[in-house]
């Protein structure tokens, strides 16, 4: 992952089924891997072609001061 081998945090988004914080600690720094889901409606004309995929994630990552990683899923 990247943010281990660059000792950088990371916040990727769309993955659509899975939400998730990884930390990796060095010697000096600590770093996160926050990876969320998606907002969409699956049920949409437009994602048809993922019917079969599991169900998605409906949420958004939030960073507070660059150090605090928090995931909230909107309440369905």
């Amino acid at each position: 992952m990247r943010a281990s081998s660059e000792m950088c945090s990371i916040v990727q988004g769309h993955y659509h089924s899975k939400s998730e914080i990884v930390w990796y600690v060095g010697p000096d720094r600590k770093v996160f891997a926050m990876q969320i889901g998606c907002g969409i409606d699956r049920r949409s004309y437009s994602m048809a072609y993922g019917r079969n995929f599991k169900k998605p994630h409906i949420n958004v990552g939030i960073v507070i001061d660059g150090e605090l990683p928090i995931i909230e899923y909107m309440k369905i």
